[in-house]
């Protein structure tokens, strides 16, 4: 028979503090009868790409950790998968209601899109040297959205949702921007607000918190959320520009709008699902639809 070793999780299962009150829950039933806890703050959990590191956003402090300051402190972890060690941490100086972890190809390298309300949308970008964890703010009011195949280009949004930025990974320099105003037509009036006029709250459009790279050089992203009252989301395929003397970004161009099956339209924003495909949840919640270009 084969040796079991049993790996000691405690430093990770001790940081998972509650977000609303900064004790420890030993489950769901402590809790749950509690209103105040009926609508919770948040953070994230996401593995990085070769299943190695795991990168948590947690209310802090760890076991171990002098007492919190009387409002808390949040923080960025890097734990090993296989052990639940930690291995990094960073202050994030938020307070969050939300976020969300974007990764790209580099195992070593993740995204950290913070929501904090009406103060704005922090974005952090994470980089686990081996020895440390390497943090950069990248912005206060862009979300993080897709990292290219090569992990060489960013795309973003402001939080706004008006304009597209695609990003060098490395420099954060913009290279490229595109404006959903002036560029994605407005969504088809469904007639249930009876007018069609541009001061019509079905002609505002903008750019939903989620894309997908196909590859290098292409984008599928999406207008679902504005599209909402018109009764169906509109995705689009949008090009990456490329400077032939230079061979580098240029600019960013709406290719056009994506034909589904009409027995199988899709809903609600894209999903990366690698290998050139996209993916969208149908209207139901049960089941998710993989898409490819014909």
């Amino acid at each position: 028979m084969d040796a079991v070793v049993q790996h000691s999780q405690r430093p990770f299962e001790s940081s998972r503090r509650c977000w609303v009150c900064g004790s420890p829950h030993p489950s769901f039933e402590a809790y749950a009868d509690d209103p105040g806890h009926r609508f919770p703050d948040g953070g994230s959990v996401a593995p990085g790409p070769d299943g190695t590191l795991l990168w948590a956003h947690v209310p802090g402090p760890l076991e171990g950790d002098d007492a919190a300051p009387a409002d808390g402190h949040e923080l960025w972890l890097v734990l090993d998968a296989a052990t639940g060690r930690v291995l990094g941490r960073a202050a994030t100086e938020t307070v969050a209601s939300g976020s969300v972890h974007l990764a790209g190809p580099d195992p070593s390298r993740m995204g950290l899109n913070i929501g904090v309300g009406e103060e704005g949308s922090p974005t952090l970008r994470g980089r686990w040297d081996g020895r440390q964890l390497v943090v950069e703010r990248r912005a206060e009011e862009e979300f993080l959205l897709a990292v290219n195949p090569s992990g060489r280009r960013l795309l973003e949004v402001d939080t706004g949702q008006w304009s597209l930025l695609l990003l060098d990974a490395d420099s954060g320099q913009t290279l490229a921007q595109l404006d959903a105003e002036g560029t994605v037509p407005p969504p088809p009036d469904n007639g249930s607000s009876g007018s069609s006029d541009a001061g019509n709250v079905n002609d505002w459009v903008y750019w939903d918190f989620d894309a997908a790279f196909l590859d290098e050089d292409t984008l599928v992203v999406g207008t679902s959320e504005s599209d909402r009252k018109s009764g169906r989301a509109r995705h689009w395929l949008v090009d990456v520009l490329t400077d032939p003397a230079t061979g580098r970004p240029s600019g960013l161009a709406l290719r056009g709008e994506i034909a589904y099956p009409t027995d199988s339209p899709a809903t609600g924003p894209v999903l990366t699902a690698g290998g050139g495909a996209w993916a969208t949840v149908s209207a139901d919640g049960d089941t998710v639809q993989r898409w490819e270009s014909a």
